[in-house]
């Protein structure tokens, strides 16, 4: 009760206080601004307008990622209500972790139940499942396009939670040429060049090259701290290019590439991880006769993930410690999707059918040592994901006011080939076929100018990666145990939401409710070494109430405010009903966020901050992390018009929080990070 008593004051606090991402009126005077306001990854059918779709929506436009003091993809999520990340951040958290979960579904161990796409294409790690956010740099993004609730329907497995678009920088005929560089603490500092501009009649190009090199900070909480523990430095490099060739006035032909080279430290002495992932695209987008298209893209992404981790030579002790086992973890993944779309009459102005393909397959050679340095056994563990999805989705506008949005989707998915070898013997575990369908369906309407009602119902699932099915591994704190038995997760759901607009101030409230089954957690089975085995631990329930608004209060200042309420809980567990009544994994009740900001032709100003209430890390319940608020800040000034300088920082009040305790050993999210940079423009 004290729950709901609590939720219910943010609640009016927040409706009658203020903001958080903007909403955008219908049809904004400003070119510039419409462009913005557009969304693509919501439908299949096309670009639509944010302010008009029957669907939670979130943009996350040019201005606004320029003015945030977050420096990474992630951190540029971070205030986004709804959305939840783990407390370390891409450069000192572990790669492959789970990376991206929404509305209380869960993120612990396992946990990356959101779809997360790059100009379209699934950019979810093929064995793992996770988000190298790193992949795409901040100055690259034109926009971030965030859909609440189930999108399987739409892209299937992955979106159970929704959905998340990364847009990268648009290219024209007009040649550009930016340059970008910062430094600061913690011998920081990144360099970025990106270019754009016609080459031939019809053929366009851009080019991002980046390179980023920090030396981190100590994770572990001082009065843990072991001879063994060092910054967790990292060092990357990436680059992106995009050429496209407009065949005539209708046929638009592109390719879109991507590669990244990433080393971190494990901050211990021994430990270390490399990632290299190299992606292509190729796409045509053709418009045809009567007002339809036609979209057919191929992707492919190379991936390879190395690491040794390890363990503490004695139990207890951080003053030495051994590599334990070290992983090679190659992974191939093959996509294809063709969509149709056109426009049937006006009360059906929107109409598409599609069909997609990916195929994934990947391994994880292993080889486990002992203490004093001698091999105690290989063990290979490998295996296919293979998935095809054919689906539907029409708009109906019976009347101007009112519009349903019907998707339907139907997925065949296959796992096989899963084995592991340990030291020659094989172990080979059947072939898991299963298929799904999952509609949505959803509407709109507009009651008054400014008033509009939102309602969707849905249906997702998520297959397990190939991680979670045969991948063993240990570090100096835990240890984590495959299992091939798991099964898919499924989730039911639905929300109702109220659109508002009252002269300057616009608010988005949502209440929404997800069932999930066959969830994947981590169950404790050992303590020491502290022990997670990946099981379906029942059904989870995660129910809550988003408030989401924005206060223009002139034409320099605008205030942003967001709060969501989550209750997420096991509700039932065969297996272990002790598990009964805890909460879901890495799930706070309680998450607030703000953001003032001032603007002139000359200065950018930007302070925001949020709040996380206590959360667990594992289903158990046994890891909690407690209660912190973090500040951010960044200023902009424009000298001209090529050149702008800036300075950010991030945990502005150097606040000490504890972001990762598992195994006992608490590890501190980013101290105080400043980093001051120049961006030249041509």
């Amino acid at each position: 009760m004290e729950h709901i008593k609590h939720a219910v004051g943010c609640l009016l606090i927040a409706g009658l206080a203020v903001p958080a991402e903007p909403a955008r009126s219908a049809e904004p005077d400003d070119p510039a601004e419409r462009l913005d306001a557009i969304v693509v990854s919501a439908s299949r059918a096309g670009p639509r307008d944010s302010e008009r779709l029957p669907l939670s929506v979130t943009i996350i436009d040019r201005q606004a990622i320029e003015s945030s003091p977050g420096r990474t993809l992630d951190e540029l999520l971070r205030t986004v209500v709804g959305i939840q990340l783990p407390d370390l951040n891409s450069t000192i958290g572990f790669p492959a972790n789970p990376s991206v979960s929404m509305r209380g579904l869960g993120l612990g161990d396992n946990g990356t139940r959101t779809l997360v796409l790059l100009d379209g294409v699934p950019m979810n790690g093929a064995y793992f499942g996770n988000v190298f956010w790193n992949r795409v740099p901040k100055h690259n993004i034109e926009r971030i396009e965030i859909i609440r609730g189930a999108s399987s329907s739409v892209f299937g497995a992955y979106a159970m939670g929704g959905t998340i678009n990364i847009v990268t920088r648009r290219i024209d005929d007009q040649a550009r040429f930016e340059l970008t560089g910062r430094g600061g603490t913690d011998a920081t500092y990144e360099a970025g060049a990106f270019a754009a501009g016609s080459l031939a009649d019809g053929l366009r190009a851009g080019l991002s090259v980046d390179r980023f090199d920090t030396d981190g900070y100590i994770p572990v909480v001082r009065e843990q701290r072991g001879a063994i523990d060092r910054k967790a430095g990292s060092a990357l490099s990436s680059a992106s290019i995009r050429l496209e060739y407009e065949a005539s006035p209708e046929v638009l032909l592109y390719a879109r590439g991507n590669y990244l080279n990433q080393n971190r430290d494990g901050a211990t002495e021994l430990s270390v991880s490399h990632t290299r992932t190299a992606d292509l695209t190729i796409g045509l987008d053709a418009a045809l006769a009567d007002d339809q298209r036609l979209q057919a893209s191929v992707f492919l992404l190379d991936e390879q993930f190395d690491t040794d981790n390890t363990s503490l030579s004695v139990f207890g002790s951080r003053d030495a410690e051994f590599v334990s086992n070290r992983h090679a973890t190659p992974a191939e993944d093959l996509g294809a999707s063709l969509v149709w779309s056109g426009w049937l009459s006006a009360a059906v102005p929107s109409v598409a059918v599609g069909i997609d393909f990916r195929r994934i397959e990947g391994e994880d050679q292993q080889t486990i040592f002992r203490a004093d340095g001698s091999r105690f056994l290989d063990q290979d563990a490998r295996g296919q994901q293979r998935s095809l999805g054919i689906f539907g989705e029409l708009s109906y506008r019976p009347i101007e006011a009112i519009e349903l949005l019907a998707t339907v989707r139907y997925d065949d998915y296959r796992i096989s080939a899963g084995r592991i070898v340990t030291d020659g013997v094989e172990t080979r575990f059947e072939d898991n076929d299963f298929d799904r369908f999952n509609p949505r369906l959803a509407a709109r309407y507009q009651l008054a100018d400014g008033v509009a009602i939102r309602s969707a119902w849905y249906r997702g699932f998520r297959a397990p990666t190939l991680a979670e099915l045969y991948r063993r591994f240990g570090t100096s704190t835990f240890v984590g145990l495959p299992n091939p038995q798991l099964e898919p997760e499924t989730l039911s759901g639905g929300e109702i939401g109220l659109d508002l607009r009252v002269g300057p101030l616009t608010s988005q409230i949502n209440l929404f409710r997800n069932d999930i089954d066959n969830l994947v957690g981590g169950v404790v089975v050992a303590f020491r070494p502290f022990t997670l085995l990946n099981a379906n631990i029942g059904e989870v329930r995660s129910r809550g109430i988003e408030l989401i608004n924005s206060l223009a209060i002139d034409s320099h200042w605008q205030f942003d405010f967001g709060y969501i309420y989550t209750d997420a809980e096991i509700i039932d567990n065969l297996d272990d009903p002790s598990l009964i009544g805890n909460r879901n994994e890495g799930v706070p009740r309680h998450f607030g966020s703000a953001a003032l900001s001032w603007r002139d032709a000359n200065w950018d100003v930007t302070v925001r901050g949020r709040h996380l209430g206590t959360r667990f890390q594992d289903a158990s319940n046994e890891t909690r992390l407690s209660s912190h608020t973090v500040i951010d800040a960044s200023v902009a000034y424009q000298v001209n018009d090529r050149l702008r300088l800036h300075v950010a920082a991030e945990n502005l009040f150097d606040n000490d929080y504890v972001a990762n305790a598992l195994g006992g050993v608490g590890q501190l999210g980013a101290p105080l990070q400043v980093l001051l940079g120049a961006t030249w423009t041509y």
